[in-house]
């Protein structure tokens, strides 16, 4: 009984709807109706044409990713970004399952059982704060350690932040184009001149 109610409630809420809509609609004016559209052609030209760019912008970031990481770029980061979710460790480990069977059908030598995640991660509580640290600083997250200042961790996981950072300054630089040669010909530019320091009072 209380379903049927429940139905019978949501088809007079839509109906009710349809009528208030169909009120507002009719009360407009031909021009007000024509100025309308106009307004709404233009929003949705703006907003496909932001799609549009978007969309341009994604691809050359993923072309730039392959360039830069290999042909795996893309789906190694879908694979990072899938960890970093909720539930992703446990998506993962059923895809390496899945492909490990697979592979196993088809003959090719693999184990009987595939290697899975160890649910418990058996490094010092050091390690694991630097390695942390290492991550956050390569993804260029605040350096702000999880930890208490008072615990080892603290110290370690702002080392770790520190390296990922040089490390990620290092391979930009690598990925910097070579100055082409200056010709014979090439006139040097001037240097540039430092800012004239306000004198002492």
């Amino acid at each position: 009984m209380g379903r049927r109610r429940k139905q019978k409630d949501l088809e007079e809420s839509i109906e009710e709807h349809k009528q208030a809509e169909h009120r507002v609609n009719s009360e407009l004016t031909d021009d007000e109706k024509r100025a309308l559209l106009i307004v709404h052609k233009g929003a949705y030209e703006q907003a496909l044409a932001d799609k549009k760019a978007a969309d341009a912008e994604f691809k050359n970031i993923c072309k730039k990713a392959v360039a830069e990481c290999g042909k795996s770029a893309v789906a190694e980061i879908k694979a990072a970004i899938m960890l970093d979710a909720p539930g992703g460790k446990m998506a993962v480990e059923a895809e390496i399952a899945r492909l490990h069977r697979v592979a196993r059908w088809m003959g090719l030598p693999v184990g009987a059982e595939p290697m899975m995640f160890e649910m418990v991660d058996r490094r010092p509580a050091v390690d694991i704060a630097y390695d942390q640290g290492k991550a956050g600083g390569m993804a260029g997250v605040t350096a702000q350690p999880p930890y208490d200042t008072s615990v080892p961790q603290y110290q370690r996981w702002l080392e770790g932040w520190h390296d990922g950072q040089e490390i990620v300054a290092s391979a930009f630089k690598k990925l910097e184009p070579m100055e082409a040669p200056a010709s014979d010909n090439a006139v040097p530019l001037p240097a540039e001149q430092p800012a004239e320091q306000p004198a002492a009072a």
